[in-house]
C-alpha cells in the first residue's frame, strides 16, 4: 500500500511538473535587441499573420481627436515579414537612455513580445520594456592637469 501511495504521488507531481511554463529560454528569438548605436531591433515570430505592428513610446506619437479633447498615443511602426514567419522592425533613430514601454499587434490583436519576460501590468494592459542604458564616455586629462 505504501508503495502504491507513493507512486501515486510521484505520477501525480511528474504531470504537474510537465504542465509549466517554461519562463526562461522558451524562444530562441532575441527581442528586443538593442544595437551598438542605440538602435532596437524588435522580432516576433507570426507565420500566419497579415500584418504586425509594435506600439511603443519610443515611436512619434499618434495625435486623435475627440469630444473631449485631443490625445496624444503612443505612435505605431509597422513590421516587416522575413523568411520563416519572422517579422522584423529596427528604429531608425538611436534611441536616448530611457525606459520604454511596448506591445505587438498581430492582425489587430495586442499581445505582449513572448521574447521578452520584461513585463509591467496594471489593471488593463500588459506591456513589455526595456532600458537603454547611459554610456559613460571617459576623458583623459591633459598632463599635468590631474
Amino acid at each position: 500500500m505504501r508503495k502504491l501511495i507513493l507512486s501515486l504521488f510521484c505520477m501525480l507531481t511528474a504531470v504537474n511538473v510537465s504542465s509549466q511554463e517554461a519562463l526562461w529560454g522558451s524562444s530562441s528569438i532575441l527581442s528586443p535587441e538593442i544595437l551598438g548605436d542605440n538602435k532596437v531591433t524588435f522580432r516576433t515570430h507570426a507565420p500566419k499573420a497579415v500584418k504586425v505592428e509594435v506600439v511603443g513610446d519610443f515611436l512619434p506619437p499618434r495625435v486623435i481627436e475627440t469630444s473631449s479633447g485631443t490625445y496624444e498615443l503612443p505612435g505605431t511602426a509597422q513590421l516587416t515579414e522575413l523568411q520563416g514567419g519572422l517579422w522584423e522592425y529596427t528604429t531608425r533613430e538611436p534611441l536616448v537612455s530611457e525606459l520604454y514601454n511596448y506591445t505587438f499587434v498581430v492582425d489587430g490583436q495586442r499581445t505582449h513580445d513572448p521574447s521578452n519576460m520584461a513585463i509591467v501590468r496594471d489593471v488593463a494592459t500588459v506591456t513589455n520594456y526595456f532600458i537603454i542604458r547611459q554610456t559613460l564616455v571617459l576623458q583623459s586629462c591633459p598632463k599635468g592637469t590631474a
